[in-house]
């Protein structure tokens, strides 16, 4: 034990976190595929059928989803358990990112592996991230590797190659999940003010950036006459934030709300609403550029009769994107280990934001301002589309940064307790 060094302690956390993943996803899956499979996984394997036949992206899931992970389905031939494998190995390895992201934003060795320990037993990252729903561990991974390559753009001799490098992880994420496509526009930002010297590296990420994401979006306005990267939002907005809000505003049942939201989206792209039924919602997901303009008009609209209900529910909306309020805590009877993970959940939530004020009292200025735009884009990006049908997934990519400020409150608790006993 004598001579375990740092790097031995962070490959068996990596061997760890792997193994947690793999236990999880592949137990659940063998008692019962639809355990670990909720809901969207379909819908890729749709867009990776549709590749091997048409060797194109002209299905219109691809104008909801980009299609990286529906490539990757069958890169792995289709595979339901392999694809699972996969998803689970690349969570795993999400350790060892946190650990070096940790030390770009100066956490001493030690601090780092706790944050990296965090990470490893985080029950969220686990379940979501050895699951069949969409490949979160690989957009994450991406997301996090360009957050690590652009925080070495700072003081590196060939700083170019790194602002390259970050832009092509960036791409590879938004294709993979579209929330993170627009992060770059403030990360560049944020790098010109702290490494105005590096403002080539700087340029080449954003550059790659814009390109890759511009690449797509006219993909999208040329074979679907919708010049957008996802259409996700504009439906999440109508039918879970808007429909959310009316439903508590007028009192209506949601299903007579969905209703309501229909006919209001017909009637402003010009169809009969009288015709609508409750499946015409469905076809609102891959939405043509009048329909995703009608989702939003109609969800503002919504939002301004009932300004306070707006305001009141983005507090619900908070606690369930960091899983401080799981579904199952909501339905039946849980097992009694599930309260043991919303009580973790808690410790880990005030820990990270007590550890984000600690960073600031010790000017800790680049850990401070990287994290809180991190959390800020996506926070805010989804609490203003979503606050119904969370279940903690939503925060998955916030979680080595919650565990990195977490373990700055872990030094700081342990350094007071010390000197008390001393």
């Amino acid at each position: 034990m004598r001579n375990l060094t740092s790097r031995h302690i962070l490959i068996m956390l990596t061997v760890l976190a792997i193994g947690l993943r793999l236990g999880w996803g592949v137990s659940r899956y063998l008692s019962d595929p639809l355990l670990v499979d909720f809901g969207d996984y379909p819908l890729y394997e749709d867009g990776a059928e549709h590749w091997l036949e048409e060797r194109d992206f002209t299905n219109s899931l691809f104008l909801v989803r980009p299609p990286l992970f529906s490539l990757v389905i069958v890169a792995l031939g289709n595979n339901p358990l392999a694809v699972l494998v996969f998803n689970a190995m690349v969570g795993g390895l999400i350790t060892p990112l946190t650990y070096l992201i940790a030390r770009r934003l100066g956490l001493r060795e030690q601090l780092a592996l706790v944050a990296a320990a965090l990470y490893a037993i985080d029950f969220v990252a686990i379940a979501y991230g050895a699951a069949l729903l969409d490949s979160i561990a690989l957009g994450n991974f991406f997301a996090l590797l360009m957050v690590l390559l652009l925080l070495m753009i700072p003081g590196a001799q060939h700083s170019i190659l790194y602002g390259i490098a970050a832009g092509i992880a960036l791409v590879i994420a938004a294709f993979t999940r579209p929330e993170v496509y627009l992060i770059w526009t403030g990360l560049a930002v944020w790098l010109l003010v702290i490494a105005r010297q590096q403002w080539r590296a700087i340029a080449a990420f954003a550059a790659i950036s814009f390109v890759g994401i511009g690449a797509w979006t006219l993909h999208n306005g040329l074979v679907f006459g919708n010049y957008s990267f996802s259409t996700v939002s504009g439906f999440t907005m109508a039918f879970y934030r808007a429909a959310s809000v009316e439903r508590i505003g007028s009192g209506d049942d949601i299903e007579t709300v969905y209703m309501n939201i229909t006919y209001r989206v017909e009637e402003k792209i010009g169809n009969d609403p009288t015709q609508a039924t409750p499946d015409t919602r469905w076809g609102y997901h891959a939405a043509p550029a009048d329909v995703q303009s009608a989702l939003f008009t109609v969800s503002r609209e919504i939002f301004a009769e009932y300004p306070l209900v707006t305001i009141a529910t983005y507090p619900v909306g908070f606690v369930r994107m960091y899983a401080l309020d799981p579904p199952f805590l909501r339905s039946g009877d849980p097992p009694v280990w599930l309260y043991g993970v919303v009580a973790y959940n808690w410790v880990l939530f005030v820990s990270a934001v007590a550890g984000l004020w600690l960073a600031a009292w010790q000017r800790r200025w680049r850990l401070f301002w990287c994290v809180l735009l991190i959390a800020g884009y996506f926070t805010v990006g989804t609490l203003l589309v979503k606050n119904a049908g969370m279940v903690g997934r939503e925060r998955a990519v916030l979680t080595p940064f919650m565990t990195i400020t977490a373990a700055l409150t872990i030094d700081w608790v342990v350094g007071r307790l010390s000197r008390k006993a001393t």
